[in-house]
């Protein structure tokens, strides 16, 4: 379903109804000039886990349009590393659409309860690595041909130079310092950039992760369960300013997480029948 088109650097906008995960694909940003649309969706046509209403103000950055940040958090964490806990939930980020989280790309992971600790990366090389270099945005140039079984016919790809140009890394990204060997928060100096959000969460220019949980916690006492939610966040403002702060709660479902303990024997693992299962392959245990 589409809604009417609205102007956007004299361009034409078209606002569309999004299923499940891929309403986060769709960017919600700030326009420059302040312009913002308002999509009014039939609450017996969304999914149960889809809002009845939303709202997408964008920033056109040139030919591109996208949020600075796109996110996804968990009230409980399958796959937590100490000291993080399960219980405490884990928070993905990523610059732009959030077709880069849905799709299992690169993001930054953390705990909310530890949001300064760095990632377990072995060295820088592989931090620069193992972190995002590339983003989604919607496509505001020259259209494409047409192509109707495409995902990605109005999005293009971007890289971190191109998000530099548009102003959107200064609250974002960290420098690596070759010289000292150091990764600095900030883009105030030369030289390759982190994408590790570290002037949020550790400079805390703006509670993020405070702003984050609160999402959780009220998520959570609605649902009366665990809770997986999409987010998205525009920054606006110049660096050494506190910045202006737009925030679009997408969507929120319920998590199924057993509390029941399964205790399992020596004995129990000699079993013929019995088959060990790790990182979703499964070999039988002939012992």
């Amino acid at each position: 379903m589409f809604y009417p088109a609205a102007s956007c650097g004299g361009k034409s906008v078209l606002v569309r109804q999004l299923r499940g995960p891929h309403l986060s694909t769709w960017p919600w940003c700030s326009k420059r000039s302040s312009m913002a649309l308002t999509a009014a969706a039939s609450p017996s046509s969304l999914p149960q886990s889809s809002t009845g209403r939303f709202e997408v103000s964008m920033v056109c950055r040139g030919d591109r349009f996208y949020p600075d940040i796109s996110g996804v958090a968990r009230s409980y964490n399958f796959y937590a590393f100490e000291p993080a806990r399960p219980e405490e939930g884990v928070i993905t980020l990523a610059l732009g659409l959030g077709k880069t989280i849905v799709d299992g790309g690169i993001g930054w992971t953390f705990s909310p309860a530890h949001p300064k600790k760095p990632l377990p990366f072995d060295s820088v090389e592989e931090l620069l690595k193992g972190t995002q270099t590339e983003f989604w945005a919607v496509n505001m140039g020259k259209a494409p041909a047409y192509n109707p079984i495409s995902e990605t016919e109005h999005m293009v790809h971007a890289s971190l130079g191109d998000a530099e140009a548009d102003d959107a890394l200064y609250l974002l990204a960290s420098t690596y310092d070759p010289e000292r060997d150091r990764v600095i928060p900030g883009i105030g100096s030369r030289g390759p950039r982190v994408l590790n959000f570290a002037p949020l969460l550790v400079q805390d220019h703006f509670p993020l992760n405070d702003l984050v949980k609160t999402l959780l916690s009220a998520a959570e006492k609605a649902v009366e369960a665990k809770v997986e939610i999409e987010f998205a966040i525009t920054l606006q403002g110049r660096l050494g300013e506190r910045p202006r702060v737009r925030v679009g709660f997408l969507q929120v479902r319920s998590m199924v997480v057993s509390d029941q303990v399964v205790d399992v024997t020596v004995e129990d693992l000699r079993s013929a029948r019995s088959c060990c299962v790790g990182h979703g392959d499964g070999q039988r245990n002939r012992g």
